[in-house]
């Protein structure tokens, strides 16, 4: 009998760690966990860019676009450790906004909008919000 309970222990133990848990909810995530999710080089957005210059797996793509606005939605909530309110509210629409311009031609198909659309989240508008507000 105590081995057949060890058994089932063993079973239902490998059983909970086996189960990929869902992505966190974006509301308890912190500034730096939104941006290590979204922006890191092995992040949603680097990975979603090297995709699509390839051969894109459009659901995949469609999966990580739509994670990637739901980030930048709840980057657009969080109050900016440094800075001021009106300079963070307009970085982070702005963002937003493009974030929703890339998942719309991902879910479209539309290679050439996508990389246009990833292409408008720059280096440029990253260096200007983390100078405001990093």
């Amino acid at each position: 009998m105590p081995r057949l309970l060890s058994a089932l222990a063993l079973v239902v133990g490998v059983a909970l760690f086996a189960v990929p848990s869902p992505a966190q909810d974006p509301k308890t995530l912190t500034i730096a966990e939104i941006m290590a999710e979204a922006h890191k080089p092995t992040g949603l957005f680097f990975d979603l860019q090297r995709g699509l210059k390839g051969a894109p797996d459009w659901a995949e793509s469609a999966d990580s676009a739509k994670r990637l606005t739901v980030l930048a939605e709840a980057l657009a909530g969080q109050k900016p450790g440094k800075g001021d309110d009106a300079s963070w509210k307009a970085l982070t629409a702005q963002h937003l906004t493009q974030t929703k311009a890339l998942q719309a031609a991902v879910l479209k198909k539309d290679k050439a909008a996508a990389l246009a659309a990833a292409g408008k989240l720059s280096p440029a508008l990253c260096n200007t919000c983390h100078k405001a507000h990093r």
